[in-house]
């Protein structure tokens, strides 16, 4: 993100400089000699320290800019925002077939009143939308509900611990018929609830983790094979930061491969003090906090804590919990994938320490979907290792 943003910093401080002032009028020509440009970034995942400089008095004689998500949508005012610029997109988190998909979408017309009015929040401001009026005309009034596009089987074992059944409960909102059926058949792969609909001991200890039941899969085998290993990576998961995942570090002394496994090293270089820059810095902080939430529940669960490291036993590990989450080559030239759980067609994500040299299966975290399907942190398995478990082996 930084390095996006350190791009576009330059790439408008060259184009200003292009510009001939005989041309501008008198808005236009006070920017060309105001040259010093200040682009800050503002998401979710972004520290506080950061986060904290769009507040700040803009230096005179310089024009900020702030490139920005959802976050900054509805309640936040940026004081000194005069222009606002509306691309009509949003990123959105969907749940299709036991699989988390982040994919670009358009917004509603909700969304666009809301963004319209960040402009000039203390003063006449303006808001450009790119997109014709034919494209907003098209738009959806408000926005699809959370409960009703992402992973309801955690709502569905809380209601249900709670004594309440989701077709007789009163939501606000109320999801899908086919989210709640499908919420069931998934919680019975995972092993959660048995096919008589009783829930199992599995069930009790997911509904004590405030996370996904992907992720509290991954915890409870960890929490007696590899412990250390798993709230590892969970802890970076649920963080929700970027980290560059480097093709020099890919593989172990094992020959296991895989960005999980790279996220286990890239925590080892923190424990170790071999990590330097304050971004970093802050952001390991954020999951070293994480992890010791869950290692205080993993405890209460009667979970071991140890801190060996052994990749092949946690690949194993991955492929015993995320076994949904699993994609097999199809093409070697193309790189192309396909999911088992829902037959997609998706590649390795670019930023993958697996990218150069992709694996014949892998288990992923979530798909992400631009102008492609993406699969992202990615780990290699051996496809036996599915069939000796769950007798799932890749079609």
């Amino acid at each position: 993100m930084q390095q996006l943003l350190e791009a576009k910093n330059v790439a408008i401080k060259k184009k200003n400089l292009e510009l001939n002032p005989e041309e501008l009028d008198f808005e236009s020509e006070r920017v060309f000699h105001a040259l010093e440009i200040l682009v800050l970034p503002l998401y979710s995942a972004l520290g506080p320290r950061e986060q904290e400089k769009i507040f700040r008095e803009t230096p005179k004689g310089t024009r900020k800019f702030v490139l920005t998500t959802i976050i900054a949508e509805t309640s936040l005012t940026i004081p000194g925002i005069k222009y606002v610029v509306d691309s009509g997109l949003q990123k959105t988190k969907f749940f299709f077939q036991s699989t988390e998909i982040l994919k670009t979408t358009e917004i509603s017309k909700e969304c666009v009143l809301q963004r319209r009015g960040r402009a000039g929040r203390q003063g006449p401001g303006f808001c450009y939308h790119l997109y014709p009026d034919s494209a907003f005309r098209q738009m959806e009034e408000s926005k699809i509900p959370e409960i009703c596009r992402v992973d309801f089987a955690h709502v569905y074992l809380q209601l249900r611990i709670l004594g309440h059944e989701a077709k007789d409960f009163d939501f606000i909102d109320r999801p899908a018929t086919n989210s709640i059926v499908h919420a069931k058949q998934q919680l019975f792969r995972l092993g959660a609830m048995e096919a008589s609909g009783r829930l199992t001991e599995k069930a009790s200890f997911f509904t004590k983790l405030p996370i996904s039941s992907f992720l509290s899969n991954l915890l409870f085998f960890g929490k007696t094979e590899c412990p250390h290993e798993s709230l590892v990576v969970a802890s970076f998961l649920l963080s929700n930061q970027e980290f560059e995942f480097s093709n020099k570090t890919s593989s172990t002394t094992t020959g296991a491969r895989g960005d999980h496994l790279y996220l286990l090293k890239l925590y080892e270089k923190y424990r170790s003090q071999k990590i330097e820059g304050f971004q970093v810095l802050e952001k390991m902080k954020k999951i070293c906090n994480i992890y010791d939430q869950l290692k205080k529940i993993i405890h209460f669960s009667g979970g071991e804590q140890r801190e060996a490291y052994d990749d092949m036993k946690f690949s194993r590990c991955l492929a015993k919990a995320h076994f949904l989450n699993t994609a097999r080559l199809l093409d070697f030239r193309t790189r192309l994938y396909k999911v088992l759980t829902s037959k997609m067609g998706s590649q390795i994500h670019p930023s993958s320490t697996l990218f150069n040299s992709p694996p014949d299966v892998v288990i992923f975290y979530e798909i992400l979907e631009t102008k492609k399907s993406y699969l992202y942190c990615c780990t290699e398995i051996d496809e036996n290792w599915l069939s000796e478990n769950f007798h799932m082996r890749p079609q």
